[in-house]
């Protein structure tokens, strides 16, 4: 062998030295230590929302130059509202449809916290609204060609309403589920809620919810037992928990034409059984009714959760 060959054979040795040191490196290089998360409010029903919550905690002595949330939506009709804080301070540059939703942020540093509520509109048919995507160091590359960066689930498995994919390439996915009857209505962020008036539900009434808190849960169920001539109501507002002093929602109960006005309302909750009687005239509006003959309609001035049976 020439001293010519040696060279090169040396040369070749040296890159394959060199090549095999920067793979060993890239392969033992770790993750940024950082925690994602996930749920839903609950299952919709009749025109209720879905609502989800999102939260990404970065704990690296790194810093990220960008960060990266990817949010596919199926069985959605319209984003109803998207929010993201970082440090509960609103983050900028999202882009927001129906069906995708992208974020990019710029330089993620230590003890960064991140938090996002999403409420999607389901299409009239939908059984689920379907969220995948996630969290990403370099672009928009979530469940799919992780090798150009990063990535962390959408939720982990244990959360409300995750379902967890054992696809290393797919991350977990966020399911809110569609639940209940024509006389059941549901979701998270809505002001209203409305069950069925297709012939009463069925079941004679069709009830509705008026006047709910911004940013919570409720549900109403016009068919929730027997209640003698007109089936058990129950309704769950703000989570559950009453409302704060007078204020008050409205639990809104139609009748078939011709139904005579009820006397009172029995309103059974854990705590206690309370009787309401129609508002009297100068009285404020809480924990009493009104009715109107011309639409056979029922008024309650509410403030807290539990089940109504109708009396007369």
């Amino acid at each position: 062998m020439n001293k010519q060959q040696f060279r090169k054979l040396a040369i070749v040795g040296a890159a394959t030295a060199l090549s095999l040191q920067l793979l060993a490196g890239a392969a033992s290089a770790a993750v940024p230590s950082a925690t994602s998360g996930g749920s839903t409010y609950g299952p919709f029903a009749g025109d209720g929302w879905a609502g989800f919550a999102l939260t990404y905690d970065y704990n690296d002595s790194s810093t990220l130059a960008k960060l990266y949330l990817e949010i596919d939506i199926a069985g959605g009709a319209a984003v109803q509202s998207f929010d993201i804080t970082k440090d509960g301070s609103s983050v900028k540059g999202c882009a927001t449809s129906a069906t995708l939703i992208t974020c990019q942020i710029k330089t993620v540093r230590m003890g960064a916290q991140f938090a996002a509520t999403l409420v999607v509109r389901p299409t009239a048919d939908a059984s689920e609204v379907r969220l995948t995507g996630g969290w990403s160091s370099t672009g928009y590359v979530v469940g799919g060609n992780n090798s150009h960066g990063d990535s962390w689930d959408l939720c982990q498995d244990g959360q409300s309403g995750c379902q967890v994919d054992n696809d290393p390439l797919t991350l977990n996915e966020l399911v809110s589920s569609r639940t209940g009857d024509d006389n059941t209505a549901a979701g998270f962020g809505n002001t209203s809620l409305n069950t069925s008036t297709t012939n009463l539900g069925g079941n004679g009434q069709a009830a509705s919810l008026k006047s709910l808190p911004n940013g919570k849960y409720a549900v109403v169920n016009d068919n929730a037992g027997d209640g003698g001539a007109f089936p058990l109501v129950s309704i769950t507002v703000n989570d559950g928990a009453p409302l704060d002093g007078t204020g008050t929602f409205q639990l809104v109960i139609v009748y078939p034409k011709g139904t005579n006005a009820p006397s009172s309302y029995t309103h059974t909750t854990d705590a206690n059984v309370q009787i309401y009687t129609a508002c009297a005239k100068n009285q404020a509006k809480f924990e009493c009714f009104d009715w109107s003959n011309r639409n056979n309609t029922v008024t309650l001035y509410l403030h807290h959760n539990g089940t109504l049976k109708r009396a007369g």
